[in-house]
């Protein structure tokens, strides 16, 4: 059975979905630490809930993953030639450019495209590709999978079957595993138990206790993520998904 979350609160719970951003890394005397400075640091780092709050009042358009920035930067520039196209032609008059508007129109136009390219999930239950479809269906940039994550996540996966019980990540030892990953400056976690792959994201959607799990995985702030999964000789299943942005 699936571990029920117990608060709608922001008060921080062992099996809700949480993030920690090096972003607000500090020294004694309040001033940011250089990135590569922040990127080592654990000790000031914790967790704290996905809360709607955090999502509705710092979330950017999208973020673009290095892997998606020549996509990004081809649908803009067919944009431009359409915009001057209609200039040329009369049929449209220049305009100020709205830039949150050209930035969603744009957004939209790439989300579309790597639509085109997701597996579907009819025919097979995959946390990559369950949470790949629920971003594009939300108009949310699909995630680029990278084999560190998967392979942390993996692990942690197995530590929370053979403990049967779903916790987090230590902060440090995760920060320690994927500093080898090119620079960041937000990372989420999902812990979940259930009896399938489908029920457990069936239940992150549609159950109010699981805002926080889904709210880091329509979060837009990040770019890449890793799933790890492990089975019981019982038949429950042990999710954990990263998330790094």
């Amino acid at each position: 059975m699936f571990i029920k979350k117990k608060s709608h609160t922001h008060t921080l719970n062992t099996s809700s979905g949480v993030h920690f951003s090096n972003a607000v890394v500090t020294t004694e005397s309040d001033r940011p630490l250089p990135l590569s400075d922040a990127f080592n640091t654990a000790s000031n780092c914790e967790w704290s809930r996905s809360s709607n709050d955090d999502n509705n009042n710092h979330m950017p358009t999208y973020t673009i993953h290095n892997l998606n920035s020549k996509l990004f930067d081809r649908v803009a520039e067919e944009y431009n030639r359409s915009a001057n196209s209609k200039l040329r032609d009369g049929t449209d008059e220049e305009e100020k450019v709205d830039q949150g508007q050209l930035e969603r129109t744009i957004l939209i136009s790439v989300v579309k495209e790597k639509r085109k390219f997701l597996p579907s999930t009819i025919y097979m239950a995959n946390c990559h590709i369950l949470i790949n479809n629920e971003r594009a269906n939300n108009l949310i940039l699909p995630l680029i999978r990278e084999k560190i994550l998967d392979e942390v996540a993996s692990d942690h996966a197995k530590h929370m079957m053979n403990r049967k019980k779903c916790e987090h990540s230590d902060i440090g030892h995760l920060k320690s595993k994927i500093t080898d990953l090119a620079p960041w400056q937000r990372i989420g976690e999902n812990v979940c138990c259930g009896k399938s792959i489908q029920a457990i994201h069936d239940n992150i959607i549609s159950n109010p206790d699981c805002i926080a799990d889904k709210n880091n995985m329509r979060d837009r702030r990040f770019s890449s993520f890793g799933v790890g999964i492990a089975t019981s000789s019982k038949g429950e299943v042990y999710v954990c998904q990263i998330f790094k942005g």
